[in-house]
């Protein structure tokens, strides 16, 4: 069992206790055992130090309550910082079942809660609002004569895979490209997955066309290797436009919007093939 459990008789003595339980509070077996009685095991937890409160203001509430049929339901925080939910359920014959359960701290549930908030459920990349956020602070630290490379990837011909072997394929699919793209970045910079097939990369500290390149030839070799999806051999290839900060923006919105329009462009070239949005930096 995930959780603690303890049998209590009508004389309030425990019938029977599950390894959980004493695991869970760090009890000793010798004690927290068969005939051992309520009040017995609530010293003994207040002297091991998980339980903090009045032992006989406790005791004596609790079975008030348990006399009376009502079942009561209450979560506590012990010293390790664990919230633990205890259930205790009155029984006809007199007696009770306990049952305890650790959650979540609500510290490790904010920062679930946080990254949910901020990463793709199927990648873990960040996501379209954490992309703009970085992409924003990498604008802001963008020098005077230095460039940042906006890169905006969508997987060609995605849809078929989708279509003919079922979305599960697709999502592996997906899963194996975010890490071999992520592969190919220093971790100065960021990749993200804006949803569906898209993904975009903030290349930065550029200061030649060969500097973002290299970096797409680097995203090609990776993309273009098969996969082994689900049984399946599946290849893979992208359409790829490049933004370059500041000479195509320096808003974050605007620099999204050239690179997406960099990689229309090089859809229109046939697919598998990528487009600066300044045709200076392509010639340069």
């Amino acid at each position: 069992m995930t959780q603690g459990l303890l049998l209590f008789d009508s004389s309030e003595r425990i019938v029977i206790t599950n390894d959980r339980y004493i695991e869970m509070y760090g009890l000793s077996a010798e004690v927290v055992k068969a005939g051992c009685t309520f009040r017995e095991l609530i010293r003994h937890r207040k002297k091991t130090g998980s339980f903090a409160g009045d032992v006989d203001q406790y005791c004596s509430s609790l079975l008030n309550q348990l006399a009376e049929g009502t079942a009561t339901e209450l979560t506590t925080n012990i010293a390790d910082g664990r919230s633990i939910r205890i259930v205790n359920q009155p029984l006809t014959s007199g007696g009770w079942v306990a049952t305890h359960e650790i959650l979540r701290s609500v510290k490790r549930v904010e920062e679930r809660i946080e990254h949910l908030a901020h990463y793709d459920a199927l990648t873990n990349l960040p996501n379209r609002e954490l992309f703009q956020e970085r992409l924003e602070q990498s604008l802001k630290a963008v020098r005077r004569g230095d460039h940042l490379a906006l890169l905006y990837l969508d997987l060609d011909q995605f849809k078929s895979v989708n279509d003919t072997l079922g979305h599960q394929v697709g999502d592996n699919l997906l899963k194996a490209v975010a890490a071999r793209l992520s592969g190919c970045l220093r971790e100065t910079d960021t990749i993200a997955r804006l949803g569906g097939d898209e993904f975009a990369i903030i290349q930065t500290a550029i200061n030649q066309p060969t500097d973002a390149t290299d970096l797409v030839k680097r995203l090609y070799e990776v993309i273009r290797e098969p996969y082994q999806c689900d049984g399946h051999q599946l290849n893979a290839d992208a359409s790829i436009g490049i933004a370059i900060a500041p000479d195509n923006g320096t808003h974050p919105n605007e620099l999204l919007k050239n690179a997406d329009l960099a990689m229309y462009g090089a859809k229109a070239d046939g697919r598998g093939k990528y487009r600066f949005l300044n045709q200076k930096w392509t010639h340069a």
